[in-house]
């Protein structure tokens, strides 16, 4: 395994005069061999005994529940209770769950090449569902989860988190790389495609993506569902939302930032639909607020999502016009 030297973000929301929140996430960024598979690892703590929130609708994560238990609810009422290694399908929509604390969680969000790395199944499998990672993940897993655990149980937050959180994204990432499959280099381009053409734009157009391929827009689209779990349009939508969200959640934002994304929705209704759809509340309840969902908002949890990447090659682009 190469030498892990990821930045880790202790996340706080609220003003300076508000009281400290009852949970803290830590954001590990992987190894640089691990960057195209997983998008963040993330060790989460919540000192509240009850927890009721969203997740917002993501291609999918490994959710190692450390402390506490719960259900999670999806579109369509289905409804599956948690397990120690949960594995969280593509969603189509936010996932409403219900947690017992205190929770304690370590985690992976996936990217699509590492879904197939890691997995070999379709983006559509296990959607908008969470299934027994210990059924279907490779592996030692189970081991990784209980040395994982004991990390966490033995941490004190007046120690060094940093080296602590570090310690689980090394168990994490030897885990991944000694089980991941390696990938056709056709797919792997496919996939760069889809996700480019996602980054490009908060609406980007369909024919732009049409046209790097040599295939007809149906066989594009099965890619797509294939890779990422829905065609390429929900794709957007699903992406642009998020995006709107993690602007509209961040007091930092700004008037460009703000503007950029507003100007991408037909008015403010629309805004409101799609963000709930995909996120859980609606925009009037993301600003200032102190949720769980804030913190799973912040800028550094998927590095895909920034909105800063999307300013910055706009002005290059306009730079090079």
């Amino acid at each position: 395994m190469n030498r892990y030297d990821g930045d880790i973000v202790a996340e706080k929301r609220g003003d300076d005069n508000a009281p400290a929140p009852n949970h803290m996430i830590y954001y590990i960024e992987p190894p640089e061999n691990l960057l195209p598979y997983i998008t963040t690892f993330y060790w989460f703590r919540s000192s509240e005994e009850f927890i009721k929130d969203y997740q917002p609708a993501s291609i999918g994560h490994i959710m190692m529940f450390l402390k506490g238990y719960g259900v999670a609810n999806f579109i369509n009422d289905k409804q599956y209770n948690s397990h120690p290694i949960s594995l969280i399908g593509s969603g189509t929509a936010a996932m409403k769950y219900e947690v017992q604390g205190p929770f304690h969680s370590f985690g992976m969000a996936l990217s699509p090449l590492g879904w197939q790395a890691i997995l070999k199944k379709s983006g559509k499998a296990y959607h908008d569902m969470l299934v027994n990672g210990e059924d279907i993940l490779p592996g030692n897993i189970r081991q990784v989860y209980d040395d994982i655990c004991a990390i966490d149980n033995d941490a004190n937050m007046d120690d060094d988190i940093d080296k602590t959180a570090q310690k689980m994204a090394q168990l994490a990432s030897t885990w991944f790389e000694d089980n991941q499959k390696a990938l056709k280099p056709r797919m792997a381009e496919q996939i760069a495609k889809i996700s480019a053409w996602l980054e490009y734009s908060l609406s980007p157009d369909l024919d732009d993506l049409y046209a790097q391929f040599n295939l007809s827009p149906r066989q594009v689209q099965r890619l797509a569902t294939k890779y990422f779990g829905s065609p390429p349009k929900y794709l957007a939508r699903r992406f642009r939302a998020v995006r709107a969200a993690m602007v509209l959640n961040n007091p930092l934002s700004s008037s460009d930032e703000c503007q950029a994304v507003l100007d991408h929705f037909y008015d403010q209704p629309h805004l409101i639909k799609e963000v709930r759809h995909f996120v859980g509340p609606t925009p009037a309840r993301l600003e200032g607020d102190n949720s769980v969902l804030s913190v799973w908002l912040e800028p550094g949890n998927v590095r895909e999502l920034s909105i800063q990447n999307l300013l910055e090659k706009k002005e290059k682009l306009n730079d090079e016009g």
